[in-house]
């Protein structure tokens, strides 16, 4: 059976969608990759049903108008609408080449476009037509290195990583344990966005190509962030962070221009991080992500899900231009909300009583994901929310912003 992964762009609302997920890799004993579904749109944006491929057994689950019974997965909302798509096969055209050494772009989240910061105006969406980008902050200093002024400098600290059993909506990989950030480090304030993706790399993945270049990039996989930071790493001649081997494909390559979900195109055989004391660009770890999110705070949230963060409820389902929502208390803008983000670590469910600068699990089949996205509902915004992908996947809900040790 041929799958067909495509939506239809139109220029009016999409309707809402739900998706058959794959079991959840948490509810394995014994390390294997679980079985994952393909994603199935029909009869236009508006009807979409989920095709569950488990054992041989294919079961057709009709999720219009009554949402099927997605018990076992998370993420969800209370009415199984959330859903995350996922998919094992792909049939792709090779992309076009791309050139990395292109210098990086200099966008602040106050770049010009329609959304207003705080606006809820969701019936015009962004457009190119707005698309002009306006100078930096400028360069700030952060321990001993100067970076730009869309990167936050922050001191690091301790601070409770996970969420406790009566925060709601917590999940069971979601272990309280104290970690502590030994070292200064930079963090962009918003998601990398799609003129930032474009300056460095020379190609456009996003599926939400029409919002602009100040909407966060999207539909990228793992690799692919490892690759931007790379590039960027270059292109202002810093260290690469990541040490890759045997890579095929072109970064952003591997989704046809509909495909809301794909396997990428751009995969290497091996990956070495240089480690914390690279100068250069890199992902967060997990534990740096939580820490930043929080920005000293305990609560599930560093504030009201409508004023923080696009989601469900009032994002139209789509993405919208970075820190058009309030930022946290270090001036981070779409911690929560917009895009997933990427990070450096393996998914792992079990959690050390303390850590202190804590690369994550040595091995795994995926990588981890934080901060939810404009398909989640609100009470799934919270600082400990966890989920996880192969690093092949894309998604045009997943994004990802770069750090930088403050040392040289």
């Amino acid at each position: 059976m041929e799958i067909d992964r495509r939506r239809r762009k139109t220029s009016h609302r999409p309707g809402r969608q739900t998706w058959a997920d794959a079991r959840d890799p948490r509810s394995r004993t014994d390390g294997k990759r679980p079985s994952v579904a393909s994603a199935t749109p029909s009869r236009g944006p508006a009807r979409w049903a989920g095709i569950v491929v488990t054992l041989g057994l294919i079961a057709c689950i009709d999720t219009s108008p009554e949402p099927a019974d997605l018990s076992d997965v998370q993420p969800r909302d209370s009415g199984g609408n959330d859903v995350i798509p996922t998919l094992d096969t792909r049939e792709l055209e090779p992309a076009d080449a791309v050139s990395p050494d292109a210098g990086p772009d200099d966008a602040g989240p106050d770049d010009a476009g329609s959304d207003d910061a705080g606006s809820a105006d969701l019936g015009h969406p962004d457009t190119d037509s707005a698309d002009v980008a306006t100078p930096d902050a400028p360069p700030i200093s952060c321990g001993s290195v100067t970076a730009p002024g869309r990167f936050v400098c922050l001191e690091g600290g301790a601070f409770t990583m996970g969420a406790p059993p009566d925060e709601v909506g917590t999940n069971a990989d979601e272990t309280v344990h104290e970690v502590t950030i030994t070292r200064q480090f930079l963090l962009q304030s918003t998601e990398v966005t799609q003129r930032q993706w474009r300056s460095v790399m020379g190609t456009d993945p996003s599926y939400f190509d029409a919002c602009g270049g100040n909407c966060p990039v999207e539909r990228v996989s793992w690799w692919d962030a490892v690759a931007y930071t790379n590039a960027l790493s270059r292109a202002e001649r810093l260290d690469e962070c990541y040490v890759l081997s045997g890579c095929s494909g072109v970064p952003g390559g591997g989704c046809d221009e509909g495909d809301v979900v794909c396997n990428g195109d751009y995969e290497c055989s091996e990956v070495r991080f240089v480690g914390l004391d690279c100068n250069g660009y890199r992902l967060p770890t997990e534990s740096e992500w939580e820490f930043a999110a929080r920005a000293g705070v305990t609560a599930a949230a560093y504030g009201n899900p409508d004023e923080i963060a696009w989601h469900t409820g009032n994002s139209d389902e789509r993405t919208h231009r970075v820190g058009t929502q309030g930022p946290n208390a270090w001036a981070l803008y779409d911690m929560l909300g917009n895009v997933w983000e990427w990070t450096w670590d393996w998914y792992g469910v079990d959690a050390p009583d303390s850590a202190v600068d804590p690369l994550g699990p040595e091995e795994g089949t995926h990588r981890t994901l934080r901060g939810a996205s404009w398909f989640q509902a609100p009470r799934h915004l919270r600082a400990a929310n966890r989920y996880f992908y192969p690093s092949t996947f894309r998604g045009y809900f997943l994004g990802f912003r770069p750090a930088r040790s403050a040392a040289e």
